[in-house]
């Protein structure tokens, strides 16, 4: 077999060539050249073997010569085996050939017997028989060929055929992969919309629950106030009657002895009846309760008789300058009572932060202190016109302050700088004109990364709307401290970070102004 594979190979001087199959070569390499390795099809008909050292290529049925490569060393002594098993294969061939040629023909007589050495190391020993032998031996070998021929183009087919089907295979599996991908990137990006709505509702939420604890924690104090008014009042209405009482005149004495100068009993009763009813006019007439026998009280002046049987009445300037002098007294402590309420609970400044959705995170309790009664209000994707109507509800309550963060919404159209600018300061001249009391503060819009245009516009606006500010004594809060690092994954809206620095600059601003 070394002999039939070797006499494939050839070496005209400066190539090897190898003019079987494949098949054949990878038994050539395996067995006689004793390599190890892994066989692949870079392209075409080239076939490639590559071993740790040294890659041999063929180049197909077309051109069938033998390339080498890789280490030096190998390769020079693979080259060396090479020619050396073409020069074998060569004089093997040489004496094949010179033995037929000198074998006698006795028509059909068995030829003699040769016995050679084939000049290599193995003296190889070869035995001629007779034509019939070898013509035998011929059939045999090109039969066994053809078979292996079969064979390989079975192989070969059947490769192609599970190759196809891999492509296919792959094919569908990629479409698969794909068409998941993509519905799970759909989801993905719904579940975020969900989440951010959630968020937002939460945000809502808890804005909502902040106001009701801030107005429930208003209410109790103002219930707290008017407890103290009520219990001030009463204590001076309580006093001042009792002041009253004290200086009511003594009982009317009656004198019995003197009958001819007493009026009539009827016209007695009248006039007692009327003075009774002049006096009830001015005054209010109160009957103890830790009294006995109260159904049987009459008024006071019906008690104020002289001994003559006469009442003597009272100088009515008298009365009067009483009363005034108690009701001046009353209305003293009332006074220095609700003085004395306001002094213990002043009333806080309101301020009010009005602005888009950037300041949606922030929380008008925590802003708040001791003076200052801070409330925020956001309007999600509110521009400069929107805020015109959503000022109004605001404005008509008076609040001390409103500090305004617009605009943002604005940069993402086609207005330019200047109207943006003017949009905003637009808004501070309603909330003048409403309300000329309540001080005007601008915060400046916050940049975003969304887009890159967009950051210079934020610029050039908040550059106008300044010096505005400070030609109109208006006040201006800047947000130095902000940049790309406190906002979302999106450039827009403003992450934790972002929200505290923003809140803090509020706050200050609160504070100090």
């Amino acid at each position: 077999m070394e002999v039939d594979l070797c006499s494939h190979l050839k070496f005209n001087g400066e190539k090897f060539y190898w003019d079987s199959t494949i098949t054949d070569l990878k038994v050539f390499v395996s067995c006689d050249l004793k390599l190890t390795g892994r066989w692949s099809s870079p392209g075409g008909e080239v076939k490639t073997f590559t071993s740790d050292t040294l890659v041999l290529k063929w180049h197909g049925k077309t051109n069938k010569w033998i390339t080498l490569s890789g280490s030096s060393t190998e390769v020079s002594e693979l080259s060396q085996t090479l020619q050396s098993l073409c020069k074998k294969a060569e004089e093997n061939q040489a004496a094949i050939v010179e033995i037929h040629q000198t074998l006698p023909t006795n028509n059909g007589k068995e030829k003699p017997s040769v016995h050679l050495a084939a000049p290599t190391e193995n003296q190889t020993e070869y035995s001629v028989r007779s034509n019939n032998d070898d013509k035998s031996y011929e059939d045999n070998f090109a039969s066994i060929e053809n078979q292996l021929k079969t064979l390989e183009s079975k192989f070969l087919d059947k490769t192609l055929s599970l190759a196809n089907d891999l492509n296919n295979l792959k094919k569908y599996c990629l479409n698969n992969e794909v068409e998941g991908m993509n519905i799970l990137r759909q989801e993905n990006a719904s579940l975020k919309v969900e989440n951010e709505a959630l968020k937002d509702s939460l945000y809502t939420a808890k804005f909502a629950l902040s106001d009701l604890n801030t107005k429930v924690k208003d209410l109790e104090h103002e219930k707290a106030s008017l407890t103290t008014t009520l219990k001030i009042l009463y204590t001076d209405f309580h006093q001042a009657h009792e002041a009253r009482f004290k200086q009511q005149d003594p009982p009317i004495v009656v004198d019995n002895n003197n009958h001819a100068n007493d009026e009539s009993p009827s016209s007695i009763a009248e006039r007692d009846v009327g003075n009774c009813l002049s006096h009830t006019a001015d005054e209010i007439i109160l009957i103890p309760d830790d009294q006995p026998n109260a159904d049987n009280k009459v008024c006071p002046t019906m008690q104020k008789r002289s001994k003559s049987g006469k009442v003597k009445a009272k100088p009515k300037s008298q009365k009067d300058n009483e009363i005034n002098r108690v009701e001046q007294q009353s209305s003293k402590q009332n006074s220095n009572a609700q003085r004395s309420d306001k002094s213990q609970s002043p009333k806080k400044k309101v301020t009010a932060v009005l602005g888009d959705s950037i300041i949606k995170n922030l929380q008008g309790w925590r802003l708040s202190d001791d003076n200052n009664h801070v409330v925020v209000k956001s309007f999600a994707e509110a521009n400069c016109t929107d805020m015109e109507d959503y000022l109004k509800p605001v404005v008509r309550k008076e609040p001390e302050n409103i500090i305004l963060h617009v605009g943002t919404n604005d940069l993402n159209k086609s207005a330019s700088p200047d109207q943006i600018a003017q949009g905003i300061i637009n808004l501070g001249i309603q909330i003048n004109q409403d309300s000329p009391q309540t001080s005007i503060t601008i915060s400046e819009i916050l940049p975003r990364t969304d887009k890159s245009n967009l950051l210079i516009k934020a610029n050039q606006v908040n550059d106008i709307v300044k010096k505005y500010c400070d030609q109109n004594k208006w006040g201006y809060i800047n947000h130095k401290a902000n940049n790309a690092t406190c906002l979302n994954s999106k450039g827009l809206h403003l992450n934790k970070k972002g929200t505290a620095i923003i809140a803090k600059s509020i706050s200050s601003y609160i504070i100090n102004h």
